[in-house]
């Protein structure tokens, strides 16, 4: 497929290329095509998002910010949990004992060890 681009976003597309953040202007083309594939996404979900005020179908605020409430909640809880896992990671002590954990499951089931070894990597 060949493009003409206007004057400015060929311009900016040749800017982009010569700063080295693309190889080519293909590739910083390209690139831009997830960004309108969002757009248009968006533009499809307020479109139902209408239709469905249309019909009466909402929420009060209060539903609204309960909601809210709960992904941030679900958000905080995942941040803590991350923060522990760093405590974790950096004290020596804890170290010390997950290695003994590991060895003890590694005992009976080592194919379970390798795979909580590899979680606990993962999270670490």
């Amino acid at each position: 497929m060949k493009l003409s681009l206007l004057a400015e976003a060929n311009a900016l597309v040749k800017g982009l290329v010569a700063q080295g953040k693309y190889q080519n202007e293909e590739d910083g083309v390209v690139d831009g095509i997830p960004l309108l594939m969002g757009r248009e996404n968006l533009r499809n979900e307020i479109h139902v998002a209408i239709k469905q005020l249309d019909r009466g179908e909402s929420c009060d605020e209060e539903t609204v910010f309960a909601e809210v409430d709960t992904v941030i909640d679900e958000i905080d809880a995942s941040q803590q949990s991350k923060k522990i896992m760093l405590r974790l990671r950096y004290s020596e002590w804890s170290k010390e004992d997950l290695k003994e954990i590991a060895r003890t499951i590694a005992k009976d089931k080592p194919i379970a060890a390798r795979k909580w070894a590899a979680k606990l990597s993962e999270k670490c």
